[in-house]
């Protein structure tokens, strides 16, 4: 029911990146003292999300709300001075993190609530009470854990052709593995299971060889290809795994050139 560490990152964030996402059209900035609204209409935010942050170092209190296409912050300074005087009254003033947080966001299928009460979200949970800071998947909490079935299908000795110095084409030989993967909650129907078909294309040796990203000194020199995993359309698109499999030399000899 509780989330990976991916998931976990995304989640506790509940004011935007500085870094926009995407393009914003559209965007707008209320302030008078003690509050700040500000607004965007574009593609910064793809999901749902409602998150309401209180922050005592810097006294603060943020509600921010998302529906794709338009995101939502409203903040108001001074807000945890009121905040500490409800928890000394209800005999939880001793809990003295950082940030009080609750949040719900939906995102790649996914449904996920949770809460920091006293908690810093980027400190480490060791020593934590579970009731104090939680992740929850609601889809899994609901509808159980998901279970994925993997069943090999078939494998293939193909040649993968790429075009070389000269014009020249070269053959490369692989070995293609298709197999089906079927995915759902434990507690759906199977029949509301999803499958999907994978090709692993495994080039042995020493691969295709791609220039280097030389990015640092240990990736300027030339690199390769040696395998990778692709989608396919059915059991026997064994054509859509060579494909792909051409496709990417080409691509990283036209994105970095030697």
């Amino acid at each position: 029911m509780f989330l990976n560490r991916t998931a976990r990152d995304r989640a506790h964030r509940s004011l935007p990146p500085h870094t926009p996402w995407g393009h914003i059209p559209l965007a707008g900035l209320l302030s008078s003292p003690g509050w700040r609204m500000e607004w965007t209409a574009g593609k910064r935010w793809l999901q749902a999300e409602l998150g309401l942050t209180l922050d005592r170092m810097e006294n603060e209190g943020r509600l921010h709300a998302a529906v794709p296409g338009f995101s939502i912050w409203i903040s108001k300074t001074g807000a945890m001075r009121s905040i500490d005087k409800i928890l000394d009254r209800l005999g939880a003033g001793q809990l003295e993190g950082r940030e009080w947080r609750a949040f719900f966001y939906s995102i790649d299928g996914d449904v996920v609530c949770g809460w920091y009460l006293g908690t810093d979200p980027d400190s480490s949970s060791i020593g934590v009470p579970g009731w104090r800071r939680a992740y929850i998947d609601l889809k899994e909490a609901l509808l159980g854990p998901r279970n994925t079935i993997v069943v090999e299908h078939e494998r293939h000795q193909v040649q993968v052709h790429v075009p070389g110095e000269g014009g020249q084409t070269q053959a490369h030989p692989a070995e293609i593995t298709t197999r089906s993967v079927i995915y759902g909650h434990k507690r759906l129907p199977r029949s509301l299971w999803k499958q999907v078909w994978q090709a692993d294309v495994n080039l042995g040796g020493e691969g295709i060889t791609v220039p280097g990203k030389g990015t640092t000194d240990y990736n300027c020199g030339p690199s390769a290809i040696q395998a990778l995993t692709v989608a396919l359309s059915g059991p026997h698109a064994i054509e859509e795994a060579i494909a792909a499999t051409t496709k990417a030399v080409l691509r990283d000899r036209r994105r970095y050139p030697l």
